[in-house]
């Protein structure tokens, strides 16, 4: 077969099957982005040839299309020798660049390989077989599907270039990388590719140094991710000229760019990954320069652009600083900074422990100089303060008996709240909390603990409680606090816990040395104030020490008797046999000595002595003591006569007492039951589980304590269990003007209160009978005109002014009973209501005008109110209806005219003592007062006036009014009550709780 005219170079055309080329024309190719950096301008301008070349090509074409085989064509001819020419630059092109050309007829499957391209294969030119079948078996099996996929991708034109990598097999077996462009020349009518030209181009030895370079730069990222510094690199852009003064190259150097850095570094810029962080303006990771850049900037700059081991240091917006230890090395060139690399590592933690550490032995030094409990305390707290970055502290110190807790010294807090929180009961929240020995680190309001004005108004934030144990057991607390400091920092908490474990044997010390002292200045002043006579004699029997009544009773000075024999004082006639006991009591063998003594001036004063062994001034001693018992023998003698005479009285009280029909109880001041009647002591039994002899600790429901205090109403004090009721009254037992106990007076008033219950309940189904009962009278009419008026207009054929007329009638009465309707409801507590804040004094003002053309010209109305405002949560619809029918109720008892008042006032208590009604909570409320110079209401009639359906005005009343009202009230939250006398009219005064703030909205008019 002859060569094609129309190919690039001449190429055989060996015999083909039809289907073999288009079989293999899958593929198009992509572009290697390493490659393109590296052959960027040699590939251009190869693709501008073959540009050049397939324009020569369908220039041709056209002209050769429309050109006579007879006539010469000089643009058809131009247009070959510039075929020619293009020809002939992309050869040299690719000699040049020592590519490899190939040309594939993508129809029939033939192609043609260029010198070049053989030879790179080990082939020689015109080795190979000149069919696309023969590329397809050099390829590499790994890359093989991948780059017919990429041919058939850019034939079909998905791909706007074809540029691929990929291996193929040389003549030796050798696998060699090849990169591959190629571009298709030429399409048939349908657009269907027809030819591709393309070039090789050998790239093993690229491919190999990427491969190491890959390597190396793994080995890279390998040894900075495994390093536990942060590393990184900025790069200046432009450089940084080394001659500038120190602080311009500093301002300029945050002009820079991160190229490269370590995870470790990424998240010190709050990135998870380095990729995240790479190739951004340091001031996109910082916003500002911050301290410790600049520390490191300027170390770089005046340590000759190196810097080792720097340290610096970074203050974080919460306060507290972290410290860093820095390494940078700059690289310079021609007197120009260009990049920056550096390490750094997190040092906070080394230098908190270093602080700590020296914080610690300071603490310890001073602690052991100290002197009093009070000196160590103000030093345990200004170290607290200190090493913990926040700005209050105090130290609690725990009873060893009651547990409770005392503020015993503080710091940064100011006197009310020091006050409200001095003094902690071992049973309260706080107490609990650290008796528990448990720590505790978070945010004031949050710990759980009781907050009052005072601890709401200083504004702590962060609060640190840390239980200061001796031996395991909770001996004191530190609590240190910050007005600025959200949170507690891990290493305040870990110091403060450190310190605190410090101390805690500090304070066992010093108070052990307190409790010595005291104890030694107890004992003296308990030696010194005891009417007996005390002595101190050494094993020979001569005197060491006497107490001052000794020197006092007997008449002799100091002098006179220390270093004497115990002898001197005992009267001559008995000194013999007080010697002989003298020497038993050294010998061990008595305890005891009845001789008496005498004074100096010879009087004789019996005496009882006791003798025990012990050790004076670390030697062994007896120590005695002497009591005069002449006057406790007459006391004996007088107690027994006065006993007797007692016990008869008691005998006769208790007679008396076991009469009384009620139960009655005597408690000692400490509470303890001395005495009880039969009745009492079975009252005890249900009360509190007590028997005679117990200590009285609660009755019923209520503490001992409540029980005697005076009782808020009447003469008795309510105390309930289970289901029984018991009224006590308590009255204290005076004897000589000293409390000497109490009366408690106990009545079982179960059945009592079952009885009221019982009334009570009977009232409250009575109302609710009256309320179905009228409800049910009311709708029956109503719906028996409504059958009435509809059978009757049924009946008519046509539609007259006689059935309108009765129409108007069903929609009055139907009126009339959407109004019932809404009374139950209102009484019932059931409408739902839409409150907003209204103030009800200009809402007053609204109603009076209102109210002037509603009701008599005869009554004068009038609204007193002061200049405040009176806001309550209210539905002001509602509200009006409370108005009107109160109103409507004066109009009713005032038939000849009279005065309406209504009033406001605002009241305020503090304690439920001063409430006017029961069940009102102390606090702020709105008053609302109706008064009337009406009628007034009989006193038999009071109780009821609030009952549904109850009427004085039957039939004209429904007896809903007022009812209405009090369920309006009650749904607001509020009470109202009533006074009133006959002949004197009537005020209704309703109790709305205050809401804070403004009027939400104008009140309706």
């Amino acid at each position: 077969m002859a060569p094609r005219q129309d190919a690039v170079f001449p190429v055989p055309q060996p015999a083909r099957s039809p289907g073999n080329g288009s079989a293999w024309c899958q593929s198009a190719v992509g572009r290697s982005r390493l490659e393109a950096s590296v052959v960027k301008d040699e590939s251009k301008k190869k693709a501008q040839l073959i540009e050049e070349l397939v324009e020569a090509r369908r220039r041709i074409s056209e002209l050769e299309s429309g050109a006579s085989p007879s006539e010469p064509n000089e643009e058809l001819r131009q247009a070959q020798e510039a075929l020619e020419t293009s020809e002939d630059r992309l050869r040299l092109a690719l000699e040049a660049t020592n590519d490899g050309l190939f040309d594939w007829n993508m129809k029939t499957g033939d192609a043609y390989y260029g010198p070049r391209y053989c030879t790179m294969l080990g082939y020689e030119p015109d080795e190979l077989e000149a069919t696309h079948e023969t590329w397809v078996g050099l390829l590499h099996e790994d890359d093989r599907q991948r780059a017919l996929d990429t041919v058939a991708e850019y034939g079909e034109g998905s791909s706007d270039s074809h540029e691929i990598e990929y291996r193929m097999r040389t003549k030796a077996g050798e696998w060699r990388w090849l990169l591959s462009r190629a571009r298709v020349v030429e399409r048939d009518e349908d657009g269907t590719p027809v030819r591709m030209v393309g070039t090789h181009v050998d790239i093993t030895e690229r491919k190999a140094v990427e491969g190491e370079l890959r390597q190396s730069e793994a080995r890279f990222r390998s040894l900075i991710e495994q390093t536990t510094d942060a590393v990184f690199c900025y790069e200046f852009d432009p450089p940084i000229r080394t001659g500038l003064p120190v602080d311009a190259q500093v301002g300029l150097m945050y002009d820079c760019t991160l190229v490269e850095c370590n995870d470790r570094c990424a998240r010190s810029y709050g990135a998870n990954r380095a990729r995240d962080v790479v190739g951004k303006k340091l001031t996109e990771l910082f916003g500002t320069s911050p301290n410790s850049l600049d520390e490191l900037f300027r170390a770089v700059v005046e340590g000759g652009y190196r810097v080792v081991d720097g340290e610096g240091t970074e203050l974080l917006e919460d306060g507290s600083r972290r410290y860093f230890l820095n390494n940078g090395y700059g690289v310079v060139q021609d007197g120009r900074l260009l990049r920056m690399w550096g390490t750094f590592r997190d040092i906070t933690e080394r230098k908190q422990a270093e602080h700590l550490l020296r914080a610690q032995q300071e603490l310890g030094m001073e602690l052991a100089a100290a002197r009093g409990i009070k000196e160590m305390l103000r030093l345990f707290v200004e170290t607290a303060i200190e090493i913990s970055g926040m700005d209050c502290a105090g130290v609690y110190l725990v009873d060893p008996v009651s547990n409770d807790l005392d503020l015993a010294y503080h710091k940064g807090l100011p006197e009310g709240f020091v006050e409200s929180a001095s003094h902690y009961d071992a049973q309260s929240a706080s107490g609990r909390l650290i008796l528990s020995g448990k720590p505790v680190h978070a945010r004031h309001d949050v710990i759980g603990l009781p907050m009052d004005k005072e601890r709401r108004s200083e504004g702590l934030k962060a609060i640190a409680i840390i239980p200061i144990l001796h031996e395991d057991k909770v001996i004191a607390c530190l609590t240190v606090c910050s007005h600025t400091l959200d949170d507690v920092s891990d290493f305040a908490s870990t110091a403060l816990e450190t310190i605190a474990a410090q101390i805690g044997s500090a304070i066992t010390r010093a108070r052990v040395e307190e409790a010595l002292h005291q104890s030694r200045a107890n004992l003296q002043t308990l030696f010194d104030s005891l009417e007996d006579f005390l002595f101190v004699l050494d094993m020979e029997g001569r005197i060491l020490r006497v107490n001052p009544i000794v020197l006092t009773r007997l008449g002799y000075s100091e002098e006179e008797m220390l270093g004497e024999s115990v002898l001197m004082m005992h009267a001559p006639d008995c000194r013999d046999e007080a010697a002989e006991i003298v020497a038993a009591l050294i010998a061990g063998e008595a305890d005891s000595c009845a001789v008496p003594m005498t004074t100096k001036d010879g009087e004789l004063i019996p005496v009882e002595t006791v003798v025990v062994r012990g050790r004076w001034n670390d030697q062994e001693a007896l120590f005695g003591i002497c009591r005069d018992i002449t006057e406790r023998r007459q006391a004996e003698e007088e107690r027994e006569r006065l006993l007797a005479q007692i016990q008869e009285q008691a005998r006769r009280v208790r007679q008396i007492v076991d009469t009384v029909p009620e139960g009655v109880v005597l408690l000692d001041p400490n509470g303890q039951i001395m005495l009880a009647n039969p009745m009492g002591e079975d009252n005890l039994r249900v009360l509190a589980g007590v028997e005679i002899g117990d200590e009285l600790v609660h009755v019923g429901d209520r503490t001992l304590g409540d029980v005697l205090e005076p009782p808020p109403h009447g003469l008795w004090h309510e105390a309930t269990i289970d289901d029984r009721s018991f009224q006590v009254a308590a009255r204290p037992l005076e004897l000589e003007a000293a409390t000497g106990g109490w009366v408690l007076v106990i009545r079982d008033v179960t059945r009592e209160r079952q009885i009221e219950k019982h009334l009570q309940q009977q009232e409250r189904l009575a109302a609710v009978g009256r309320l179905a009962a009228g409800v049910a009278h009311d709708f029956n009419n109503i719906m028996s005109t409504v059958v009435l008026y509809s059978q009757m207009t049924a009946q008519e054929e046509e539609t007259s002014e006689r059935v309108r007329g009765r129409m108007q009638t069903i929609n009055e009465q139907a009126e009339h009973a959407t109004q019932l309707i809404q009374q139950i409801l209102d009484f019932s507590r059931r409408t739902v209501l839409e409150r907003h804040r209204i103030d009800l004094g200009s809402f007053l003002e609204q109603q009076i005008g209102l109210l002037k053309r509603t009701l008599p010209e005869n009554i004068e109305i009038e609204l007193a109110r002061g200049t405040g405002e009176y806001v309550v949560d209210a539905d002001s619809t509602r509200i009006q209806q409370v108005i009107m029918n109160l109103a409507l109720n004066a109009r009713d008892a005032m038939p000849e005219g009279g005065a309406l008042r209504i009033g406001l006032d605002n009241l305020r208590f503090r304690r439920e003592k001063a409430a006017p009604l029961p069940e009102m909570e102390p606090g702020k409320w709105v008053v609302l007062s109706v008064a009337d110079t009406g009628t007034g209401i009989a006193p038999d009639l009071l109780p009821h006036i609030f009952e549904p359906f109850f009427t004085t005005k039957a039939p004209l009343g429904s007896g809903l009014g007022l009812s209405q009202v009090h369920g309006i009230v009650a749904q607001h939250d509020g009470h109202i009550s009533v006074d009133s006398r006959p002949g004197e009219g009537a005020t209704f005064t309703i109790y709305f709780p205050a809401a804070d703030g403004k009027a939400e909205e104008p009140t309706p008019a």
